[in-house]
């Protein structure tokens, strides 16, 4: 068990190479991105079932993963998140596979616009009922590929005020899945 994560003192050999790192588990509640210094070809990073929401709410985050510049899949699930800042993934330009499932996440206020190579985000088990067109826009950003998005076991309304949303998913280019994935 990890409760904090935050320096590159860690003993971790061979960090240049290091390809593949599992934090899970750990009741972690605080990471700072000195954890990632020397992990320039980390790839897949694990997070999920952590503490991680308070910390991850700061604007001192938004440089969290700073170091990672061939980070493809990142699992931030199970963490407690309920808000994260604009620009914490813009430094994951190479980023693939966002996890973000199973938060307390209520509405899309982190960029990705710079994750251009993003193909899939996963967003089921939050607290999203709508999103507002700040949040549309930020999924829609120009990608190679369409963007898969699982929103499933969200308590969505159906509305007048959810029109503009309920448009969106109809025109959007991403693809959208409300109920279970399609891997299930």
């Amino acid at each position: 068990i990890m409760p904090s994560l935050v320096g590159s003192e860690m003993c971790i050999r061979d960090r240049h190479n290091l390809q593949y790192a599992d934090f899970s588990n750990n009741f972690c509640s605080n990471i700072t991105k000195q954890v990632f210094r020397d992990m320039d070809m980390l790839s897949h990073l694990n997070l999920s079932r952590n503490l991680l929401g308070s910390i991850l709410k700061s604007q001192a985050s938004t440089d969290l993963f700073t170091f990672l510049p061939q980070l493809i899949t990142l699992d931030l699930s199970n963490n407690w998140i309920t808000y994260l800042p604009e620009r914490i993934f813009v430094f994951t330009n190479n980023i693939e596979i966002l996890n973000l499932s199973n938060n307390e996440i209520e509405t899309i206020s982190f960029d990705l616009s710079s994750a251009l190579k993003l193909r899939e985000i996963d967003l089921s088990f939050n607290k999203i009922v709508k999103l507002d067109s700040d949040s549309m826009r930020k999924l829609d950003a120009p990608r190679k590929i369409p963007l898969v998005i699982n929103m499933a076991n969200n308590s969505f309304t159906c509305d007048c005020g959810s029109l503009d949303f309920l448009r969106w998913m109809k025109a959007s280019t991403c693809l959208l899945y409300t109920s279970p994935s399609p891997r299930d």
